[in-house]
């Protein structure tokens, strides 16, 4: 007992040191609502960044990509100039088209955007990976609670029926039926029985905790 008191004693001090006196009566935490994996903050930030990387990679392979140049022009010309035997001709219009094909690709543009297609590739596998782990931990996290809320309720049900034993126990020993040691005895079992229940209410706070957080509720 006195090894429990001073390990309280200096749970509170640290505490105390963190956030200042601890308060008298702490509000019970609220089970989340929203269940959806997509609105895990985690959930998120992932996709974010394999959304970013992929934009980059369609940047980049756009760049490497082989680029056809055309170009259309005009050249006026006319024949006979500087020829005397030639008559002058008027001026006239020619189009020029030309094309340009490149015989080969920049192979450092063609390497980044293979690296940023990669980066890409595992950052959307990252986002799908973590997609799955979430929806296990939401899961097993709404298994533990559902085993706790069954805990409470048998513990709360052992409690209220201790009680009343207890109560019926104190009219027989009134009326002279039940002996002390009898009495004795059903006040520890309530006395334990309420300890259970106590510890039964801590575990599904706990509970709903460990819930919250699977479903990216921050604390």
């Amino acid at each position: 007992m006195a090894q429990a008191e001073a390990e309280l004693a200096r749970a509170e001090a640290a505490y105390a040191a963190l956030a200042g006196p601890p308060p008298d009566n702490l509000p019970p935490e609220i089970q989340a609502v929203n269940t959806d994996p997509a609105n895990s903050p985690a959930l998120r930030a992932a996709l974010d960044r394999a959304a970013l990387a992929d934009a980059r990679a369609r940047s980049l392979s756009y760049g490497a990509r082989i680029r056809v140049e055309g170009t259309v022009g005009v050249r006026r010309e006319r024949g006979g100039v500087g020829d005397p035997t030639v008559p002058t001709e008027p001026f006239r219009n020619a189009l020029l088209v030309g094309i340009k094909v490149p015989l080969g690709r920049n192979q450092a543009a063609v390497a980044d955007a293979a690296a940023a297609q990669s980066d890409a590739l595992g950052a959307g596998a990252e986002a799908n990976r973590l997609r799955i782990r979430l929806i296990a931990e939401q899961r097993a996290a709404q298994s533990r609670l559902d085993a706790a809320g069954r805990a409470l309720e048998q513990a709360q049900a052992r409690r209220d029926a201790l009680a009343e034993a207890l109560s019926l126990t104190e009219r027989g020993r009134t009326e002279g039926e039940i002996g002390f040691i009898e009495a004795l005895r059903a006040r520890q079992a309530l006395s334990e029985a309420e300890r259970d229940l106590a510890a039964a209410k801590v575990a599904r706070f706990a509970a709903i905790s460990s819930f919250n957080q699977a479903m990216g509720v921050l604390p």
